[in-house]
């Protein structure tokens, strides 16, 4: 590699490429992409560090909105007293956590559409909280749905003892595995940039 274009190693064993941006494993052909941009600053979204743009941040908002209004539709189906006082209130949260959460995704897209793309990281530093909103508000509805189809499951299987504990085992795994998923990805979160601010 020329002067000009000298790369700089890495405790890792990385190397970067001053000239094509790109950084790679000492003695391996697989190079990895980093920062698109280099300009691009880099923010906290949902715990995690990521070059904010307004791409990723559409994207973000958008598949949150889409699977709350999912899950709301879902749930609106046991809004009715047949189920239980129990199985209502439970239905009532999902159906309103997952709506706001739709509703608040399709605010913000609406509101970081309209930015330039120099206001977008800016705009994020100061609504740092709103962002977290739509994701809290759609587990909280996706965790009381699940939570209604246990119930509702074991209501109805209550003559049929094995198909009611098969269908309470599967229903608490499903639930005990968005649990463990959000705490892996808790756990596991990117390292902090260096220009993180």
């Amino acid at each position: 590699m020329q002067a000009a274009s000298e790369s700089a190693w890495t405790n890792e064993g990385m190397v970067f490429d001053n000239d094509t941006k790109k950084s790679f494993q000492r003695g391996s052909a697989t190079k990895v992409q980093p920062i698109d941009d280099d300009d691009t600053p880099a923010s906290t979204i949902g715990g995690y560090f990521e070059v904010v743009n307004r791409e990723r941040l559409s994207n973000d908002v958008t598949n949150v909105g889409v699977a709350a209004a999912l899950v709301g539709g879902f749930a609106l189906e046991y809004l009715n007293n047949k189920n239980g006082t129990v199985v209502y209130v439970m239905a009532c949260m999902a159906v309103h956590g997952c709506t706001c959460a739709a509703l608040v995704s399709a605010l913000i897209y609406r509101t970081v559409n309209k930015l330039a793309d120099k206001d977008v990281h800016p705009w994020v530093k100061r609504h740092q909280m709103l962002l977290h909103t739509p994701i809290a508000k759609f587990g909280m509805g996706t965790v009381c749905y699940l939570g209604i189809v246990i119930l509702n499951s074991w209501r109805l299987l209550a003559h049929t003892q094995w198909a009611q504990i098969a269908a309470l085992a599967i229903g608490v795994g499903s639930m005990c595995s968005v649990f463990v998923t959000v705490f892996i990805l808790a756990r596991d979160t990117p390292a902090v940039p260096n220009d993180c601010h």
